[in-house]
């Protein structure tokens, strides 16, 4: 599993914990109650609306993500060089 597996499934299992698709169905589901679609077409448009919407909520926390995680990564790696370098210093002999 690479990194934008890992942020893509890190974003699906956020989304899931909160309760993104019933508010986006709510919003969805207000719009289409307004707007000029035949009764018997808004179910499938609310679903489909829906599923984009999820998607993109999705897509842009994982590209959220993925910003953090290689300004994190930049960030470990600086410390972790500093930790080797301090740790190598104090296992050398006096001199």
């Amino acid at each position: 599993m690479n990194v934008t597996d890992l942020a893509r499934e890190a974003a699906l299992r956020y989304v899931a914990m909160v309760p993104m698709r019933a508010i986006i169905t709510e919003h969805v589901a207000e719009a289409v109650g307004r707007s000029a679609i035949p009764p018997g077409h808004r179910e499938t448009a609310i679903q489909r609306f829906t599923d984009r919407l999820h998607d993109l909520v999705v897509r842009i926390f994982v590209q959220g993500v993925m910003g953090k995680l290689l300004a994190f990564t930049r960030d470990l790696e600086d410390e972790l060089v500093k930790a080797i370098d301090g740790e190598i210093r104090a296992s050398m002999p006096p001199t």
